[in-house]
């Protein structure tokens, strides 16, 4: 587990851990002003997630996942029963998230239930309000059919899309190559200013990764 350095605006909060045997991010955004908040990818170490929550006394609304690859939802089933949050989703995901067994014994890890049932499929366009926030649903598969990405006030929450110096493997069942850079494309649309947190990794930005990423 890593502790990351919170950042923060007058607005809002996000707060990150870095948890389980992939070096997992998972994110608490929080609202200043209500203390409402959302997790993007609940990914392991339940409890480790529980006192990042607890630090800033957030009252988590939503459960948001940008794709269903084992590592990112290893708490799920912990921060559910937490917090009662609904679980958000894309649909696409579904056969991944059913498959988390099987994908336990594709890494040959011990094996996982599968998380709860969702309790909402979320798409293109789709808006998610918590506090005095709103982050914007933006599709972008290929590394997974139903992968998500989440914008806000300048902000996105990429999952395992984009990376600093990299971008997400594609070799993985439901994985799509081409899929994949027409979603960068997508992503490489928005201003340059925006901060890109990803599922693994650090900070980057979509101009710094126009500059110096290889794959763009």
């Amino acid at each position: 587990m890593r502790v990351n350095p919170p950042h923060q605006t007058e607005t809002l909060l996000i707060d990150w851990r870095t948890v389980g045997p992939f070096m997992t991010n998972s994110f608490l955004v929080m609202c200043q002003k209500t203390k409402e908040a959302v997790i993007v990818d609940s990914s392991a170490e339940g409890e480790v997630l529980q006192q990042m929550i607890k630090a800033h006394g957030a009252d988590v609304r939503y459960l948001l996942q940008t794709h269903a690859h084992l590592d990112h939802v290893g708490a799920l089933g912990f921060l559910k029963d937490l917090t009662g949050a609904p679980i958000l989703i894309h649909e696409a995901e579904m056969p991944l998230y059913e498959s988390v067994p099987m994908q336990c014994q594709l890494f040959g890890l011990p094996p996982m239930d599968v998380p709860p049932a969702p309790d909402k499929m979320i798409a293109e366009g789709d808006r998610i309000t918590f506090g005095e926030l709103e982050a914007v649903v933006i599709e972008t598969p290929g590394h997974t059919p139903g992968g998500i990405s989440f914008l806000l006030d300048g902000f996105l929450f990429g999952g395992d899309t984009l990376f600093a110096g990299s971008i997400g493997r594609t070799d993985l069942p439901g994985g799509d190559h081409a899929v994949l850079m027409h979603s960068l494309q997508t992503l490489t649309e928005l201003p340059e200013e925006t901060l890109v947190f990803s599922g693994h990794g650090p900070v980057t930005s979509i101009g710094r990764e126009k500059q110096y990423n290889p794959f763009l």
